[in-house]
């Protein structure tokens, strides 16, 4: 008799962690690629006391030539990793071209395109989007070095000097007021 009332208890707990990984799972699926994923922090606008360096990276751009780092230095660089399934990841588009004019050659917006096939794929995806940046080609050691990618859009804001200044995660609202706000005051900060 205690044998049996101890498999019932077991598989009660097992039908509770099984509910428990899975609404668990269902969490994190449901906030990468979403336009109600959260911040990567409390406070969005935190800046972290100790800045880390962003990767160094050699990338192909959709027209073949390489986009190098070491090019981009001395800039404000806002690095958004995307795929072209990503609805929310599309709905930026029109605000990163906006920002990318309103700053100029001051402000390089890249988009970094990961899980969307073949190069060729790409281009025949993105012909229409009419996008006034530049897209690489993404890669696991680039994904790494900004210290991962849960969810698309993931977008980072990198200093001059080549640090990781921000993330934002997913779309917000205010994300292109946000960026603005974070672009100036790179921007004004000496080099």
């Amino acid at each position: 008799m205690v044998k049996l009332v101890s498999n019932e208890r077991d598989i009660r707990m097992n039908k509770r962690a099984l509910a428990i990984l899975t609404a668990f799972a269902l969490s994190i699926f449901l906030a990468g690629c979403s336009e109600n994923s959260g911040p990567a922090t409390d406070d969005d606008a935190a800046v972290q006391e100790e800045l880390k360096p962003a990767p160094e990276f050699d990338l192909e751009k959709l027209d073949g030539t390489i986009m190098k780092s070491a090019d981009l230095k001395g800039k404000v660089i806002v690095v958004d990793f995307w795929a072209t399934w990503c609805a929310p990841c599309l709905s930026e588009i029109p605000n990163y071209n906006a920002l990318q004019e309103k700053f100029g050659d001051d402000v390089v917006f890249l988009g970094v395109t990961l899980e969307s096939g073949s190069k060729e794929s790409v281009i025949s995806e993105v012909k229409e989007l009419n996008i006034k940046y530049p897209l690489v080609m993404g890669n696991d050691e680039m994904v790494q070095g900004f210290g991962g990618v849960i969810g698309y859009p993931t977008t980072f804001m990198v200093t001059k000097d080549w640090k990781i200044y921000q993330r934002y995660l997913g779309v917000k609202a205010n994300k292109k007021e946000l960026l603005d706000k974070d672009i100036q005051l790179l921007l004004a900060q000496a080099d």
